[in-house]
């Protein structure tokens, strides 16, 4: 006597998961790439204070500001 089984294996909600995952990944690194940015502006403010600088303008511009200082080409901060 031969049995056959056959079963149906539903995958749908881990795939759901591993979707809502990706997300999740995503949504992270732009935070970090965010986060990166701020720390890359923060290192710019702590190198002006260092330097005893002073900022001489301030321009907004279609993508940011840019910051002049007193001894450097200007920071542009997004």
């Amino acid at each position: 006597m031969i049995a056959l089984f056959t079963s149906c294996y539903n995958d749908s909600s881990i795939r759901e998961d591993i979707n809502n995952l990706y997300t999740i990944v995503g949504e992270l690194q732009e935070k970090v790439n965010q986060a990166n940015s701020n720390v890359s502006a923060m290192q710019d403010i702590v190198q002006v204070l260092e330097g005893r600088l002073y900022i001489t303008s301030v321009t907004e511009t279609a993508d940011g500001w840019v910051v002049a200082l007193s001894a450097t080409r200007g920071l542009p901060w997004a």
